[in-house]
C-alpha cells in the first residue's frame, strides 16, 4: 500500500510518528488479509480472530512530513500455532527505511484460547513458509518493573477498533508515551519490540 506523511502524523522532527507507522503497518495487512478472505470478516461467524503475539520494528530512517512511502506485507512462515508476517517499508526511491517481524496466533473468540489453524486457513498461510523471511525475533528477557516505572492508562472509546478490542497501535503509543519527554529531544528509537502477555 502506498502512503504519504500527512501533517496529523508527524512529530516535531517532521517525521512520521512511530505509532502511526505501526498503525499503517497494520492497516496494509488488514487489507492483505481482506484480499485472502482471511480478515475478521470471514473469521468472527466461525468463531475465531487473529491475534498479535509479538513484534519487532527496526528502523533505519523515518519518511519525513510529504513523504511518500509504500509499505508491503506477506506472510513468512508458520511454526506449529504461531504464524509469522514480515513487512517492509521503502521510500519514494525503492530504499527500505524500516522492517518488521511479527508473531500471530489464532484466537477461539468464544472460549478466549489459542485455536488450532482449520485446514482452509492453514492451506493459505503456509505458502508464506516459501517466501523470504526477516530473522524471527529475539528473544525478550524477563524484566521486573519497579513500581515507580510503571504508568496506568485508561482504555477510551476511540482507543478501540471494530472487534472492540484495544487496538494493537494503541499499546505502541502508550509505550512510547512513558519514556520522559527529554529523551526525545536527544535520542532516536531504532528498534522496538513488543511481547503481548
Amino acid at each position: 500500500s502506498f502512503y504519504h506523511v500527512k501533517g496529523w502524523m508527524a512529530d516535531r522532527y517532521r517525521q512520521i510518528k512511530i505509532p502511526n507507522l505501526v498503525q499503517l503497518m497494520h492497516e496494509t495487512a488488514m487489507e492483505h488479509v481482506l484480499k485472502l478472505h482471511i480478515s475478521a470478516r470471514e473469521l468472527g461467524p466461525r468463531g475465531l480472530g487473529w491475534a498479535l503475539y509479538q513484534q519487532h520494528i527496526e528502523f533505519f530512517r523515518l519518511p519525513k512530513l510529504g513523504d511518500k512511502f509504500k509499505v508491503v506485507t506477506h506472510p513468512s512462515g508458520v511454526e506449529k500455532l504461531l504464524t509469522h508476517r514480515d513487512y517492509h517499508i521503502y521510500d519514494g526511491e525503492d530504499q527500505v527505511v524500516a522492517q518488521a517481524s511479527t508473531t500471530w496466533f489464532m484466537m477461539d473468540i468464544r472460549k478466549r484460547r489459542i485455536a488450532r489453524y482449520p485446514e482452509d486457513i492453514l492451506a493459505i498461510i503456509l505458502q508464506g513458509n516459501e517466501l523470504d523471511a526477516l530473522p524471527r525475533q529475539p528473544k525478550l528477557p524477563k524484566i521486573v518493573v519497579p513500581q515507580e516505572g510503571v504508568d496506568t492508562f485508561k482504555v477510551r472509546y476511540h482507543d478501540l477498533d471494530f472487534n472492540d478490542h484495544l487496538n494493537n497501535n494503541v499499546y505502541v503509543r502508550w509505550l512510547l508515551d512513558s519514556i520522559y519527554d527529554d529523551w526525545w529531544l536527544t535520542l532516536r528509537l531504532r528498534c522496538l519490540q513488543l511481547k503481548f502477555l
